[in-house]
């Protein structure tokens, strides 16, 4: 792919004798054949111009690059190329967006890396975990006093990291998705916003009722096809198949939750 950019448009600085001598001993490390494992603690980097590379938002300003197994100037020079060549797929890596302006390149196939920071990146965890950024699945089951308890988990599948907190939502439905009963009772606990990072989970304890704590005429038993959940704070709502025997009248209260924790 031809360059998107004149030569000049990205460039390392560093300053003073010592910064000098430190970059040409890495690079002098690089190419001895008998040099020690690379890494880079962190190199200072100008991004020139707002950009984006791997899929990774890079706004113009100061950086710093850093990396577990590259040498500072492997890896700035790495950052370079991309960032003349690249604005979204890298032949060959993969860009990770941690935030606006924070990201990490991994080579394919392989656990070589480095990363990279905008000197104004945050972290991005103040907003609550959508739906559509979720999935929702039951863990194993654990009984107790007619009782079964399961962890409902969320799993964080966006870029980007999010708050879950508080209930979730939770009722039995049938195959078609109508309703059946109740929904969950919220148990009375404490909880805070519970920051969940990409590829991440989190559970709520969600308890079902056993039908036989109950009288037939009080629970008015059926078959239900499975549940749906509304994460905390959301309007859009998941569904997992299960089937078990749940309570049909509202009089009784046939599922439990607790917020996320």
């Amino acid at each position: 792919m031809s360059n998107r950019f004149p030569r000049g448009r990205v460039r390392l600085l560093t300053t003073g004798a010592a910064a000098v001598a430190a970059l040409a001993a890495s690079v002098a490390l690089a190419n001895a054949a008998t040099a020690a494992p690379a890494s880079c603690n962190g190199i200072s980097f100008t991004v020139l111009h707002n950009d984006q590379s791997g899929g990774v938002i890079l706004p113009g300003g100061s950086y710093t690059v850093s990396s577990p197994n590259l040498s500072c100037s492997t890896a700035s020079n790495n950052f370079t190329t991309f960032l003349n060549k690249y604005n979204l797929a890298i032949p060959g890596w993969k860009g990770v967006e941690t935030a606006k302006g924070w990201g990490t390149y991994i080579k394919n196939g392989s656990s070589t890396q480095f990363t990279v920071k905008w000197s104004k990146a945050k972290r991005s965890v103040t907003s609550a975990c959508t739906t559509s950024a979720l999935k929702v699945s039951l863990g194993p089951a654990n009984g107790a006093a007619g009782t079964v308890f399961y962890p409902l988990t969320f799993v964080n599948n966006g870029k980007l990291g999010c708050n879950l907190r508080g209930y979730p939502g939770v009722s039995a439905v049938t195959g078609s998705g109508k309703q059946i009963g109740s929904p969950a009772s919220q148990v009375p606990s404490s909880y805070k916003a519970v920051t969940l990072l990409p590829g991440k989970s989190q559970s709520a304890l969600l308890g079902i009722v056993e039908t036989g704590n109950f009288s037939p005429s009080q629970c008015a038993p059926v078959t239900a096809a499975g549940l749906k959940v509304f994460p905390p704070n959301q309007k859009k709502a998941l569904t997992i198949k299960k089937t078990f025997s749940t309570c049909s009248s509202t009089s009784v209260v046939s599922l439990t939750v607790r917020p996320v924790t």
